[in-house]
């Protein structure tokens, strides 16, 4: 949903905010990261805020958007601009920006008002803008959501709290198990050859060495969401006119992901006397974890069996959907000139397309992060109930499957009635965790 306030919305109902990257320090020859996309109440792009600049679509390929912003006083008085055939020739500066003559008044003309009043051709184009906004996107998703996010925070927390304190027969350690395997190995490749400063991925951005760790930093700061459950992020962002198969598939999926770990918590401990709450080993665990937490985690302060029940779900629908949610980019990264994570700058070309491209070590950093991270690990609907002990564990697993196999009838009887197949939600695709 827009934020309140948003003065830039002109009548879009949703928008997607990456402009906190634009203060970014970048390399010279490169644009700067970030941009904010609007979107109307039905789903459709409206236009893009990049860089103190508005910039709209254009029904022709290849049209210039049209913008006033940083218009000098000689270039107003001589503004000839043209809107669908219709002339705005009647232009003045005032306070310092470029006006339309009938601007402030009660017949100011409708164009004019939604547009900003008194256009001309920008030197960047709509396709160039909207190539900065996806690769922005694209990088932060992977860096951000699925790096941090998945990888470096909720899984490798989990995962080495339940290494370091729980025996290897605790029910707890057992139950992470399935969804454990390769976690700490992966995650120390990582960060020895992806995350860290003149490694891949920073070698695929535009940002220079202060640019990269400022990034992070920065995603780093606010954590205050990370153990939200999915429903509720959902919630938040206030999409009321719109059925998000993310949203539709999402809510499901979790609700069989709580009731999995629910009953396998049952199965061992009594959740009215709290008695997760009086395991020593578990105290352990949960204490190891809050450890790592950084300062604005919302991750829970004391431990109860509820408690024990939001944490190992997130852990759950973390590693296995959104895993695969925020990992499935291949698609993004095929096309170099469709979400490179660096842009060039440069002056206009007869050929756009081409400046709009990302640069060859771009391209192909992109291309070999999501190739290494294609390799097959143990699946979700593979059979793990050697692993518990406990029969009522073992018959949570059962249960747990059984559903996986219903919803994944019900995803494809959706998918068939969608434009666009959405398979981040599809068990038969996912992997138990994190693994790669």
């Amino acid at each position: 949903r827009v934020r309140a306030g948003d003065g830039h919305a002109h009548g879009a109902a949703y928008a997607v905010y990456l402009d906190m990257l634009e203060g970014l320090e970048v390399r010279e020859g490169f644009e700067k990261a970030g941009g904010v996309a609007y979107f109307t109440s039905a789903g459709m792009v409206s236009h893009i805020r990049y860089r103190g600049a508005t910039y709209f679509p254009s029904a022709r390929r290849g049209a210039r958007a049209y913008t006033t912003e940083g218009l000098s006083e000689p270039e107003c008085r001589r503004l000839r601009g043209e809107w669908k055939g219709w002339p705005l020739n009647k232009c003045h500066v005032s306070e310092g920006r470029c006006r339309g003559a009938l601007e402030g008044t009660a017949y100011t003309w409708a164009p004019l008002r939604l547009w900003g009043n008194c256009h001309v051709p920008q030197a960047r184009d709509w396709q160039h803008v909207k190539t900065v906004f996806l690769g922005s996107l694209n990088a932060l998703i992977t860096a951000w959501d699925h790096l941090y996010e998945v990888h470096l925070s909720i899984a490798s927390r989990v995962v080495h709290a339940g290494m370091e304190t729980l025996n290897k027969d605790h029910p707890v350690r057992r139950f992470t198990t399935p969804h454990s395997f390769h976690t700490n190995a992966i995650n120390y490749k990582a960060a020895y050859s992806l995350v860290g400063e003149a490694q891949m991925v920073h070698r695929a951005t535009p940002l220079t060495g202060d640019g990269f760790r400022a990034a992070m930093a920065l995603r780093r700061s606010d954590d205050s969401d990370l153990w939200t459950p999915a429903p509720e992020r959902f919630a938040a962002q206030g999409v009321t006119t719109l059925d998000l198969p993310l949203h539709e598939d999402g809510f499901e999926f979790h609700f069989i992901v709580q009731t999995y770990v629910r009953a396998s918590l049952k199965s061992v401990y009594d959740y009215s006397t709290n008695e997760c709450g009086r395991d020593a080993e578990l105290r352990a665990w949960f204490a190891h974890i809050r450890q790592k937490e950084h300062a604005t985690s919302n991750f829970p302060e004391h431990l109860s069996c509820e408690s024990l029940e939001q944490v190992l779900t997130t852990f759950v629908y973390s590693g296995t959907a959104w895993h695969t949610h925020t990992g499935s980019m291949v698609g993004e990264n095929v096309d170099p000139c469709h979400a490179p994570w660096a842009v060039p700058t440069g002056k206009r070309t007869p050929d756009r397309a081409r400046r709009s491209c990302g640069a060859p070590r771009t391209a192909f950093t992109q291309t070999v992060t999501f190739l290494f991270t294609a390799l097959d690990m143990p699946e979700l609907l593979d059979d793990y109930t050697h692993l518990f002990e406990v029969a009522g564990q073992r018959q949570a697993w059962a249960d747990f499957q059984a559903s996986l196999r219903s919803f994944k009838r019900t995803v494809d009887a959706r998918n068939r009635g969608r434009v666009r197949a959405f398979r981040s939600f599809d068990p038969s695709v996912m992997d138990a965790g994190v693994g790669i």
